[in-house]
């Protein structure tokens, strides 16, 4: 790495086998830091983003106190705080007894979703340096960025970390919370595999791996055997992913790789991961050439396997990463499952 190249640490649990991987898709164990909790070790070159929608008060408060933010920076399409039991006035009054300046970013430069054009990282810190900073040409932390679940992935916080000029230069570490108390009962409940994938471009690629993993007896679920007739299509998949997934299957192709619905399926599948502690929740499959490096940083340090050459061949190695994990099956009702996904395929 040269001196112009910037490293970013995401503080969060890992286990021995997340730094296990192939050749081409490994995850290097020295960009990954350890620590307990998210207070364990702010200072000033800790750049927080903090999904608080789920936060408890007293949470929140001990955030505030353990963390002493220089800066708050509040991209929330609603940034009010209602629902973890504080009124504006007794947030406002915390912000000045720690001395935090705080930003509405999303109400100054009028965002309505991380989608809107001045959400990329590219105009969003400049927007912020020039219209709510102007005399700033550098800060330090710790910053904390207040946002919803869709901004918590490794492209927007990488971008907003190469960009946000540090006062010191060396740049910062990022840290996400976004834990909201889940058990592990509620985990240990979850049956279904999630198959996420670019339609129509990967369907067939999709049908025929549900079709062998139903074989096996797994519950499978993707888009084309789930979503026919009238079914609220975001809100069915949201729900699927956050309280039903075992894990998600997250197939990679040229085609549709960069698709609005494998991203924002994508991006709710690695927050629902971290948010549960869950190792290898997210299973990337390539099942063309697409390049390595083409493949989004938040799913690209993770164990990819590679079907591009052989799906059967791939099938085999996610075949074994689910029965590692513990994915439930029902072995003795294999057949009732392959019937019943290929009932729920769409008639051609």
């Amino acid at each position: 790495m040269n001196d112009t190249e910037k490293k970013h640490n995401f503080l969060r649990l890992v286990k021995d086998d997340e730094v296990k991987g192939s050749a081409e898709a490994k995850i290097d164990a020295t960009e990954l830091s350890v620590q307990s909790s998210f207070f364990s070790e702010t200072d000033s070159s800790s750049l927080g983003f903090i999904c608080v929608a789920n936060m408890k008060s007293e949470t929140f408060q001990s955030l505030l106190d353990e963390t002493k933010p220089t800066f708050i920076f509040d991209l929330r399409k609603n940034p009010s705080f209602n629902k973890i039991g504080l009124n504006r006035k007794t947030v406002f009054a915390l912000y000045q007894a720690y001395s935090i300046r705080y930003f509405d970013v999303a109400g100054a430069l009028e965002l309505k979703s991380h989608r809107d054009a001045n959400a990329n990282p590219g105009l969003l810190i400049p927007k912020i340096l020039q219209t709510l900073l102007p005399k700033t040409t550098a800060v330090f932390g710790p910053i904390l960025f207040f946002v919803d679940e869709p901004f918590l992935n490794e492209e927007f916080m990488s971008g907003v970390a190469e960009l946000l000029p540090h006062q010191d230069g060396k740049g910062w570490e990022i840290v996400v919370w976004d834990q909201d108390g889940i058990s592990n009962e509620s985990i240990s409940e979850r049956r279904l595999v999630f198959i996420s994938h670019a339609n129509p471009e990967d369907n067939n690629a999709a049908k025929w791996l549900g079709t062998r993993l139903a074989a096996e007896g797994y519950e499978i679920w993707s888009d084309i055997t789930r979503l026919i007739g009238g079914e609220q299509f975001w809100d069915t998949i949201e729900t699927v992913i956050r309280e039903k997934a075992a894990c998600v299957i997250v197939l990679l192709s040229e085609a549709g790789h960069e698709k609005p619905g494998v991203l924002d399926e994508v991006n709710v599948a690695v927050a629902t991961e971290r948010r549960l502690g869950l190792n290898n929740f997210v299973i990337p499959m390539r099942i063309d050439a697409l390049p390595f490096a083409d493949i989004r940083a938040n799913i690209s340090r993770k164990n990819i396997i590679d079907a591009s050459k052989n799906l059967a061949v791939g099938f085999d190695h996610l075949a074994s990463a689910l029965d590692s994990l513990g994915v439930p099956k029902n072995k003795n009702d294999a057949s009732r499952a392959l019937t019943s996904w290929r009932k729920s395929l769409p008639q051609n």
